[in-house]
Formats: C-alpha cells, sequence, structure tokens
C-alpha cells in the first residue's frame, strides 16, 4: 500500500504523519509511495529542487518502491496532434529524469513506475464513430509513444499506461482504454499496465446502464458488458503493477475517487485477484480531494482497508 502527493514540503509532511500513526495504530509500515507531477508545480521549482525533496522524503520515511504519475493531458493535448507531440513528450521526459534522479540519490532498488494516459479528451469533430476508428487513435498514440520511448532513456523505470472510463468534458470526450484487451495492447513492446478501480467500476456502470458518451456506447456495441473484476484481473495478470485505489458509485465524473468503503467496489474480491497473481503489485490510494486536511481521507481509506481486507496488503 502506498499514499499519493505533490512534491511539496507541506504534502510530504501529512504522508509522513500517515505513515507513523498507520504504523503505531495498526502495525502496517507504509514502504512506497506515488508523486504526482503537476505543471504547477514543475513551473514554480526545478527538477534537481524536486528530486531532492523526494529523496529527502523516501529516505525519512525509509521509502523503498516509488511511483511517479506524470502530467494529466488536457482537452486536445494528443501525442498524435502536431501542435502538441513535443509537449507531452517533454512533459514525459522531464518525469522520467526527475524520477532516475530520485531512484539514483535515494538508493532504490526497485524500478520506478512511471504512470501515463494514452490519450487525452477528443473534440466532437473528430469522435470516432466506429470501433475501428477508434482502434485508429490508439494506434496512432501507440506509436508517438513508442517512437519516443525509442528515443528515451528510461533505465530504472518501468512505464505503464493507466486505464481510463468513459466521460464528456465540454465539446470533448474521453476515448480510452477503458477495456482490458485494448489497455493492454502495448504490453508486447514492454508498456506495462495500471488498472485505476475507480475508473474500471465507472467503465462498468456505464456498459450497464449508462448513455451519452460517444466512446463507451462504442464499447457497448463491441463488448456488451465490461469482464468481471476476475476477468479483467486474470486478463492484465502479466502486465500489471500498479493499482489505483479508490471507490466509485454510478458512472459519471461525481462517482470518481470516492474514500475507501462508501461505494460499489467489492474490494476484498478485487484485492484477493490481484493476490493470487504471485507477485508484488503495487497499490495507491488515490483519492479525490485525499490532499485536504492534512491528507484525513487517505488515512481513513488505509484504516478500512487494512481493517477490512487484513493480510493483502504486505510490507516489501
Amino acid at each position: 500500500m502506498q499514499l499519493k502527493s505533490t512534491q511539496q514540503e507541506e504534502a510530504f509532511a501529512n504522508i509522513a504523519a500517515i505513515i507513523n500513526r498507520l504504523h503505531e495504530s495498526h502495525g502496517y509500515r507504509i514502504r512506497g509511495h506515488e508523486v504526482h507531477q503537476t505543471r504547477g508545480v514543475m513551473a514554480k521549482t526545478s527538477l534537481p529542487e524536486r528530486a531532492k525533496m523526494v529523496s529527502r522524503f523516501c529516505a525519512r520515511n525509509d521509502i523503498q518502491y516509488l511511483a511517479y504519475h506524470s502530467p494529466i493531458l488536457g482537452r486536445g493535448q494528443n501525442i498524435w496532434e502536431d501542435g502538441w507531440r513535443e509537449k507531452v513528450k517533454e512533459s514525459l521526459a522531464l518525469t522520467i529524469r526527475e524520477a532516475q534522479a530520485v531512484r539514483k540519490e535515494a538508493g532504490l532498488s526497485s524500478k520506478v513506475v512511471i504512470v501515463f494516459h494514452l490519450t487525452s479528451y477528443v473534440p466532437s469533430s473528430k469522435m470516432p464513430r466506429t470501433h475501428e476508428e477508434k482502434l485508429a487513435l490508439y494506434r496512432a498514440a501507440e506509436q508517438g509513444f513508442l517512437e519516443f520511448f525509442g528515443e528515451q532513456d528510461a533505465d530504472g523505470c518501468i512505464l505503464a499506461v493507466e486505464n481510463t472510463y468513459p466521460r464528456n468534458d465540454g465539446d470533448s470526450a474521453s476515448v480510452g482504454p477503458f477495456h482490458p484487451s485494448d489497455l493492454g495492447r502495448m504490453e508486447k513492446h514492454g508498456v506495462r499496465t495500471v488498472l485505476d478501480l475507480a475508473h474500471y467500476q465507472l467503465y462498468s456502470n456505464y456498459l450497464s446502464r449508462g448513455k451519452g458518451k460517444p466512446a463507451g456506447d462504442l464499447d457497448r456495441e463491441r463488448y456488451g458488458h465490461a469482464p468481471s473484476w476476475g476477468q479483467c484481473i486474470k486478463a492484465l495478470a502479466s502486465s500489471l503493477v500498479l493499482l489505483h485505489i479508490s471507490d466509485a458509485s454510478g458512472f459519471e465524473v461525481r462517482g470518481e475517487g470516492l474514500p475507501v468503503g462508501t461505494g460499489e467496489i467489492p474490494f476484498a474480491d478485487v484485492l484477493g485477484a490481484c493476490n493470487s497473481l504471485g507477485r508484488d503489485v503495487q497499490g495507491t490510494i488515490e483519492l479525490n480531494c485525499g490532499h485536504l486536511q492534512q491528507g484525513r481521507l487517505q488515512l481513513e481509506s488505509a484504516r478500512w482497508l487494512l481493517e477490512n481486507v487484513p493480510g493483502v496488503f504486505q510490507e516489501t
């Protein structure tokens, strides 16, 4: 189990306090952390400053494994677009270089997981009308990222693409990948997967009873319904390296990133299926507003997991 924050001293102090409280109350020591890159923090600090801050946090809290979430892409900021290609590559390159610097400074033996999104929102004028057109967008994104990875030194890092869910944003909409068969498309190139539990629950709910999201409707036409949790994790078995853990309800944005235990996700079944893989999979508690009130919701969700699915999380 691990928590999540940006590279800010106050945020790291809050996370350190949660780590210590959980150790005192439950005898469990968190050994990992996920850093969320944001454009705001990156604009105000240099890469060496951020790396030093993260390395110091790791040393003080005996952090042994790390993940970095590259900056979230804005509407239309896709790697296949000429106007955004270099900016998308630059943001990911900076994330990789910072992760490498932290790994070296902190003396981490495990590789750092670099989380990225394959696509951003697509304007309605460019929205795919068929499943094949949607796959063509995936292929364009895959080609762009694979070309970048071929040029970029990613030593010490594991690149991993995260699933999303059907969502509209103004005149644009998300296009995926949503389904495990689409999420794992880049595994043959060495790119692993991150399964966001809330995103997958919303996707499954949308296929069951949602409407009005073009890319989600295409998946319903193609697949009918989403694979069960067990089927999903089995499909991703060889590529899955990280879970984003939060609860979810319904299929709209307001149902994403809820505190654990307040939504529809059967955590005992899901985490049990992950444990059956027979290898370590990191799990980041990732909540909407998880950074507020000194990370209170992250603490409460961690407690819920340790008390309601005991034995699932191991100290490594």
